[in-house]
């Protein structure tokens, strides 16, 4: 009638999520490596998270932020 308790504590489900949260980690800094990376070789950085949006890191280029999710552009 009722659900049989599990064995293993949840320990399996637990187990399986730390490992998803690992490899979505891992993609992550593969990613931001990749657009350093991109951003270096265009003479540019990235820089601190947009102001208005806080939806993307701002690009700075030639005394400039720029904002790619919302076009914010600010002089720096």
């Amino acid at each position: 009638m009722f659900p049989q308790a599990r064995r293993d504590g949840g320990r399996a489900s637990n187990e399986n999520l730390r490992n998803r949260v690992d490899e979505l980690e891992r993609t992550q800094r593969r990613l931001e490596h990749t657009v350093r990376g991109l951003a270096r070789e265009m003479e540019a950085s990235v820089g601190c998270l947009c102001p208005r949006c806080d939806e993307a890191y701002m690009i700075q280029t030639d005394g400039v932020m720029y904002c790619p999710a919302c076009r914010n552009r600010t002089s720096i």
